[in-house]
């Protein structure tokens, strides 16, 4: 199914973003610089055909994991944004998954524990991650992959 949040917050399978591979619904380990012959996006290509815009592209990018994905940054976000729809959500007749699946998504738990209380064969939730173990798993895959380049504010 579309998962959370739908094609627009990550592409369609968030729910399940270790599931695809690389490429296939935006996983953890999605190469930031996929797709740079794809005749559907030519204006990206073109872009980042350029040394320039693609280093600073992957100077944002390497931003982008070592602050907004940094969990000591987003948890608390995460925790007011739950806390301002918690009510909705629970009251809503027409959710895609249940009450419990939006709260363990959002929890704090870490991924051995989300993972040992995995409800199999259960809603759109099945084999999801919740949103901490996602921007952990991406950041640590981004910080990876942008290895060596520094960020425009540090040169």
């Amino acid at each position: 199914g579309p998962g959370f949040g739908g094609p627009g917050f990550g592409g369609p399978g968030f729910a399940g973003p270790g599931a695809g591979g690389p490429g296939v619904g935006g996983g953890l380990e999605l190469d930031p610089l996929i797709g740079l012959d794809d005749p559907s996006k030519p204006l990206r290509s073109r872009v980042l055909a350029v040394d320039s815009y693609r280093q600073q592209y992957l100077q944002n990018v390497r931003q982008i994991a070592e602050e907004s994905l940094d969990w000591k940054e987003l948890a608390p976000f995460v925790k007011s944004q739950v806390a301002l729809i918690r009510n909705e959500v629970k009251a809503d007749t027409r959710k895609l998954s249940t009450f419990e699946e939006f709260i363990s998504l959002n929890s704090e738990r870490n991924a051995a524990a989300s993972a040992a209380e995995e409800s199999p064969g259960h809603g759109p939730g099945h084999g999801a991650m919740n949103l901490r173990e996602f921007a952990e798993g991406r950041r640590t895959y981004l910080l990876k992959a942008t290895e060596g380049i520094s960020r425009a504010d540090e040169e």
